[in-house]
């Protein structure tokens, strides 16, 4: 028994066998399909005790007319133990292949064909898989270039008719496996009509193997409407039991109402030769279960039911009927715009909300195309994504953009679109969603404002708290020009002092104030208002500046400030000022965490890093840290651990730096403190 690679269900089943069919098979098939009206001729006469060699000679046709080197039918046998080879026909020369070999030699095989796969190998050995291991072997050692073997049931035996290229590869396309299959089923039923007695056995044989490839209940009534046979694959699709209905007329076997429906058709039936057609109900098994019969008359006068169970398809088809009403009714009633758009973008529905939006009736947009309601510079966006689209690289989008209305106006829209598709995944037309983002401008443009006033709010607050700091530091160069100032004029009025002895202390009273005047310029810079531009910027040039800043209230404190700047730190892109603002806060924290009866040394640990596509500043402090519980809710708005806190100080930091695209969270340390990270995100 020859392997094959791809397990097929259907004989039309994938694989490497490309489905436009060659010259070489169009001019084969008419042949194959004499061929196969010759032979089933021919083995309708053939006597139950003709020779072997009868099969074997048109199995040797076949591999002529087929272009194949080896043609053999197997019989895999009633226990599943062995494969017995009934017929074959090889070129001369050939290798004999033995008449039986044990199932289990062949076990990937046997498994797929007990399944009903065909298997095709078009080229071998590269299209057998790697499990079938026994069967790559004796392929190689057959020096086969090319195998397709169909499984064949007939009756409860299972054949299997392989082919077999010694000498090229070749395709095997699938209406080539389904003749082959054909006439493998009809080579199939002429051994089993060896087995009978009668031909008229053979027959009934081959119809019922007919019948379990439907999937129908096949029930036969005589003409006084007593059920005489019937046919079903799953016993648990009868109202009854076989013996419960055989031998009994209509009327004892079904419901009244559903009896006299039958009836009825049946009647009918009697009386034409078409087909007459009946739907009923029944409860089966506790289920409602819906039905489709057609009736018609055989030439004895039975009547041949087929009954189909359309339960499914009737709840499938209600199940899509109300789903067409559910969008339909969302379509229309929608509070957003809703339209379907065709591939080339004309408008060939909208609903009143989309109307409304744009300002046009729908009449008004069925003639337009969505291209013309774009702004220009939002549509080569809008096309880009389109073309994704059809060309499968995306399933849907979604973007904002700018839709010209019929007055004039611009109107801000987030636009959402979704192709739909046929069975066959082809693109028929886009379904698109319009949200007007008017309101919504103009409530984020409202957020921002109150966020910058929120922010400026925090950095008077910075500035209250380091009230003491800041007058400490402006005292410094005020008390130093004071001193020059005074020696200068002692200097002046004992006469003693050159020149050059005045010169240097104006000039150290110039440095002074510069000084001063440049403490004086960061508070200013922290505490102006109005929109923060952004742009490039080194966070450790901002660390170092609020350090001055903070310089004497750290004193003060009696905290020591530990520094440890990256110096391969990238730049990052943000708002200066607000930055400030944030490290600021996360010192202050720190130092106001370490006043707290916290035993020397208070140390302050301020630290910057990098990595994969981040940078990140954290403030390490030996202090108490929180409870667990609170490290979330630090960011809260009005939530402090402090006395005299006010709950603002973190969120407005967090904000900022939410608006910065990074985050912002603590930790406690395992040895006794907190730190918080602030995390920001390179360019």
């Amino acid at each position: 028994m020859r392997p094959d690679s791809r397990p097929h269900k259907h004989p039309n089943a994938r694989s490497r066998v490309p489905h436009k069919r060659s010259k070489g098979g169009r001019a084969r098939a008419p042949r194959l399909e004499t061929f196969l009206l010759q032979l089933s001729a021919a083995f309708l006469q053939m006597r139950s005790d003709a020779p072997p060699a009868l099969i074997d000679a048109w199995l040797g046709k076949l591999a002529q007319l087929v272009g194949v080197d080896r043609i053999s039918l197997w019989e895999l046998s009633a226990d599943g133990e062995a494969v017995y080879q009934r017929h074959s026909h090889a070129m001369p020369a050939m290798e004999q292949t033995p008449v039986s070999v044990p199932s289990r030699q062949f076990r990937w095989l046997t498994q797929e064909y007990r399944k009903g796969n065909i298997v095709v190998w078009p080229r071998v050995p590269d299209d057998i898989p790697e499990a079938a291991v026994a069967e790559r072997e004796q392929s190689l050692r057959s020096g086969a270039k090319s195998l397709v073997g169909i499984p064949i049931t007939t009756g409860s035996v299972l054949y299997v008719i392989v082919f077999a290229s010694m000498r090229r590869y070749r395709k095997w396309p699938p209406a080539l496996i389904h003749r082959l299959k054909l006439i493998g089923e009809v080579l199939a039923g002429a051994v089993m009509r060896q087995r009978v007695e009668a031909a008229l056995y053979a027959s009934e044989a081959r119809n019922r193997a007919m019948l379990r490839a439907l999937p129908d209940l096949m029930f036969v009534l005589s003409p006084a409407g007593i059920y005489l046979d019937h046919h079903t694959r799953d016993e648990s699709k009868l109202l009854v039991p076989a013996d419960h209905f055989l031998g009994r007329p209509i009327e004892e076997v079904l419901p009244v109402e559903v009896a006299s429906v039958i009836r009825a058709a049946h009647r009918k039936a009697l009386q034409s030769d078409e087909v007459v057609e009946v739907e009923f109900a029944l409860q089966v098994q506790g289920e409602q279960r819906e039905y489709e019969a057609r009736m018609v008359r055989r030439d004895d006068g039975a009547i041949v039911t087929i009954v189909r169970n359309v339960t499914e398809r009737r709840r499938s088809a209600r199940k899509l009927r109300e789903s067409e009403e559910r969008f339909r009714a969302a379509f229309e009633h929608s509070a957003i715009g809703m339209a379907l758009v065709s591939l080339e973008g004309r408008w060939l529905q909208a609903n009143a909300a989309n109307c409304k939006m744009l300002g046009y009736t729908e009449t008004e947009l069925l003639e337009m195309r969505f291209q013309a309601l774009t702004h220009p510079d939002d549509l080569a966006l809008n096309l880009r994504h389109l073309r994704g689209v059809l060309n499968g690289e995306i399933d849907h989008y979604e973007l904002e953009k700018r839709y010209i209305c019929k007055d004039g106006r611009t109107v801000p829209a987030l636009l959402t679109v979704s192709v739909v598709r046929d069975a066959q995944r082809r693109p028929l037309y886009f379904l698109s969603q319009l949200q007007d983002l008017t309101e919504r401008k103009k409530a984020q443009i409202e957020i921002e404002r109150l966020r910058l006033e929120l922010a400026h709010f925090g950095r008077l607050s910075l500035m209250g708290q380091l009230t003491a700091s800041l007058a400490h530091q402006l005292m410094q160069p005020i008390t130093a020009v004071m001193a020059d100032a005074e020696a200068c004029q002692r200097l002046m009025a004992s006469g003693q002092g050159s020149p050059e002895e005045q010169q240097t202390i104006l000039a150290d009273i110039v440095s002074s104030c510069t000084r001063a005047a440049g403490v004086i310029d960061n508070v200013r810079g922290l505490l102006r208002k109005g929109t923060r531009p952004r742009h490039l910027l080194n966070l450790n040039r901002l660390v170092e500046e609020v350090i001055v800043v903070m310089h004497s209230e750290l004193v003060l404190r009696q905290v020591r400030l530990v520094t440890r700047l990256d110096p391969s730190l990238p730049d990052i892109h943000g708002n200066p000022i607000e930055l400030q603002q944030v490290i600021l806060n996360l010192l202050l924290n720190g130092a106001e965490a370490l006043s707290h009866g916290v035993a020397d040394p208070r140390k302050l640990e301020i630290q910057t890093s990098h990595g994969a596509g981040k940078v990140e500043v954290t403030v390490r402090d030996g202090g108490r840290g929180v409870a667990p519980a609170d490290l979330k809710r630090m960011f809260d708005p009005f939530f402090t651990t402090k006395p005299d806190g006010m709950g603002m100080g973190l969120t407005i930091c967090a904000e900022i730096v939410r608006g910065h695209l990074g985050r912002l969270w603590a930790e406690n340390n395992s040895g006794g403190g907190m730190t918080l990270h602030c995390e920001l995100p390179l360019p």
